[in-house]
C-alpha cells in the first residue's frame, strides 16, 4: 500500500488471500488508512464578510 496507495481493496484482497472485511480491518486498525472523499466547499468572498457575524 505504501508504493501504490490507490490500489482497490478488492485487488489487494486477492493479492494477500484474505476476505474483504479482514483486509478493511487491517487497513483501518493496523495501518490507519481510511477512505476519503473530496468535498466541494464554497469560498468566502470579500463582499461576504460584512453580511456575516463573527464572534470576537
Amino acid at each position: 500500500m505504501e508504493n501504490t496507495p490507490k490500489t482497490p481493496i478488492r485487488q489487494l484482497n486477492q493479492q494477500i488471500n484474505l476476505s474483504i472485511g479482514a483486509t478493511q480491518n487491517m487497513l483501518h486498525k493496523d495501518l490507519h488508512l481510511y477512505p476519503y472523499r473530496i468535498t466541494a466547499v464554497q469560498e468566502l468572498l470579500p463582499a461576504d464578510y460584512p453580511r456575516r457575524q463573527f464572534c470576537s
